[in-house]
């Protein structure tokens, strides 16, 4: 639970550097975030509440390093807009869901292929396979004609997986006439086809094929990309050079969608507590690096 003690002693650690403080704030913090924020969301999936709460924490530490947040004199702490950091991970958290959420009306199509696949896992998989099949197909040859045949359908099933794995973990949550885990303006069609980019022009050889917007936004550095920017472009990958092989693996399934549950058991982890640590040290180092190549 929150109190202005335990707020000052995270917010010093995150000031120093003090790695091992810092990170207890996802066994301190984030149990009492996903009651409090299940309580607004009735029903909210943790893979969702795992998300939130790591934007909560990314805009808290921009905020520390920024100067904006920081701490005073007799254990106090300056700037916070909030009472304390349990209202201000849940503004932040309630900010994040509001903005990977969307309606229904508009969004028919994305609607039926949850509902489909939670009714009967087998024919929503089916639903899935047949609707993104005949689109991926058309996407691949005429962008990525040069790359094998049975290349482009590994592509395929990966990227279908990939969708079918955040519907099971409910990643991609239905919670009353909402759709939550998508950008308003993203499709489960559109999302597919951006995994499925990534992955054919890996198998062409093509040396960047990280989505530069995506890897920005998911370790919470604020991307001023517009019509991606070389020079952003150029520093991440720098950056991503740096991260030593574990690193970069967990960032990717990350930015994949797989919950930290997945991610424990694909990495051979000990459980998704672990994976939680690892990612945040790794987002964490990500984060220093890119901002080094300044």
């Amino acid at each position: 639970m929150s109190s202005k003690k335990n707020d000052y002693t995270l917010i010093r650690a995150l000031e120093t550097g003090d790695r091992e403080t810092s990170e207890r704030v996802w066994t301190n913090d984030y149990p009492h975030f996903l009651l409090s924020i299940g309580k607004v969301y009735v029903g909210l999936s943790e893979c969702l509440g795992e998300r939130a709460f790591a934007h909560a924490l990314d805009e808290l530490k921009e905020g520390i390093k920024s100067g904006l947040i920081k701490t005073g004199p007799a254990e106090s702490v300056v700037g916070l807009s909030t009472p304390d950091l349990e209202h201000f991970f849940l503004r932040s958290g309630t900010a994040y869901l509001e903005n990977c959420s969307k309606d229904r009306i508009g969004n028919e199509t994305d609607f039926e292929y949850i509902q489909a696949f939670k009714r009967n896992q087998s024919r929503g998989a089916t639903l899935l396979y047949k609707d993104l099949h005949k689109y991926y197909l058309n996407f691949a040859g005429k962008y990525y004609s040069g790359v094998r045949e049975i290349a482009r359908e590994d592509a395929f099933h990966d990227s279908l997986m990939v969708i079918i794995d955040k519907i099971k973990d409910e990643c991609f949550q239905l919670l009353g006439p909402k759709l939550f885990g998508l950008n308003k303006n993203a499709q489960l069609k559109t999302f597919f086809i951006g995994i499925a980019r990534r992955l054919l022009a890996k198998a062409s050889g093509e040396r960047q094929w990280v989505d530069p917007e995506l890897w920005l936004k998911d370790i919470g550095i604020e991307d001023q990309l517009g019509n991606e920017n070389d020079e952003d472009l150029r520093k991440l990958n720098k950056a991503l050079e740096r991260l030593n092989d574990k690193c970069r693996l967990i960032l990717h399934l990350w930015s994949e969608g797989h919950s930290y549950r997945e991610i424990a058991e694909m990495m051979g982890l000990a459980n998704e507590n672990v994976a939680r640590v690892l990612a945040f040290r790794c987002r964490d180092r990500l984060r220093e690096f890119f901002k080094q190549m300044d």
